[in-house]
């Protein structure tokens, strides 16, 4: 059996839901390396900056002139600031493990390989024709949607989680009002945990506070 209209939006559908997923999570896979590499320039400087000064104090002999009472500051400062450098080392290097910054790389990578494989899959579906490939299309979107889920759930705020997505939907508009030709269904499971709602602020809720109060009294 061929694909009939339907089969053809729902995959099409799937397809721009899954590229509207995919760049989101690129989109903070690059704010991620970017954090990376600052904490490994930061990292590589004071190293490179302290093994000279250790050779400076090799060559000169600073840290013998330390020991004597009457050495300069600037001898002193040579001998200190090694150990100073090597601390601030030590603390980025433990900071990079703390915010989990190479693990957060790897799970993204991940899952933007899952969102690529079924984004395949839905194209090849399309281009096959063939109505019995649509379970496996289907089972691709659904496992990339569900791995996605957990990476914004397990390391983001939603405040974080919320920057990422407006900025896919701003290039995608995947839940504007012109998707009509879309599958409503699909847009529904993809809003249901992709869709940059609006945070809710203090007014909004003062707002909606006044509103129960006051309208249960006049009731009342």
């Amino acid at each position: 059996m061929t694909l009939d209209n339907q089969d053809f939006i729902r995959l099409l559908t799937q397809e721009k839901g899954l590229i509207y997923i995919r760049d989101a999570l690129a989109f903070y896979l690059m704010d991620i390396r970017i954090k990376n590499n600052a904490y490994n320039m930061v990292i590589i400087s004071l190293a490179t900056f302290t093994a000279f000064i250790e050779s400076l104090n090799a060559e000169f002999g600073w840290s013998v002139d330390c020991k004597d009472k009457d050495s300069s500051a600037s001898s002193k400062l040579a001998s200190v600031f090694p150990i100073v450098t090597a601390t601030m080392i030590a603390f980025l290097s433990t900071m990079m493990k703390f915010k989990r910054i190479v693990y957060k790389m790897e799970e993204i990578n991940k899952s933007i390989e899952k969102c690529h494989y079924a984004i395949n899959r839905q194209r090849e579906t399309l281009e096959d024709g063939r109505k019995e490939n649509m379970g496996s299309a289907n089972g691709c979107f659904r496992e990339a949607l569900q791995d996605s889920e957990k990476i914004w759930l397990l390391l983001l705020d939603p405040g974080s989680k919320r920057k990422y997505l407006k900025k896919s939907d701003r290039i995608h508009e995947l839940f504007s009002k012109d998707n009509s030709e879309m599958d409503e269904e699909i847009i529904k499971t993809i809003a249901h945990s992709f869709k940059p709602h609006k945070p809710i602020g203090f007014l909004c809720i003062l707002h909606h506070w006044y509103h129960k109060v006051f309208k249960a009294k006049f009731v009342g």
